[in-house]
């Protein structure tokens, strides 16, 4: 499990954005609070592009991939492993093939409560 401890962006009190390189493996990104929604995007996936969305009214490692082809074809279903799993200082992304490929940019943005 890879930690992320540098290029995160903090943009005011309710989110932070960065990248990281997919491993194929966990991949844990560490930040300083408990992410309410995170947003994942696969940005090099040659076939299109892949997101994948977690919110707290989720499971762990669940998440709504969003896989649109490039073609005009998008699908969205909901994945029950291999997702997102939020921690108490940071989340982790799961190893969903879609998304976590060896080598492939994930750009991500994790938003905060603003309680």
């Amino acid at each position: 499990m890879a930690t992320l401890t540098t290029g995160t962006r903090i943009f005011g009190p309710l989110c932070a954005t960065g990248a990281v390189t997919g491993t194929g493996a966990s991949i844990y990104i560490q930040l300083d609070f408990k992410p309410i929604k995170v947003e994942l995007y696969n940005i090099d996936d040659a076939g299109g592009q892949t997101q994948l969305v977690w919110t707290s009214a989720l499971p762990d490692a669940s998440g709504i991939k969003i896989i649109d082809s490039g073609a005009g074809v998008t699908d969205a279903l909901y994945i029950s492993t291999l997702g997102i799993t939020p921690g108490s200082g940071g989340f982790t992304i799961g190893a969903d093939t879609d998304v976590n490929v060896v080598g492939e940019s994930i750009m991500w943005v994790a938003w905060r409560s603003a309680r």
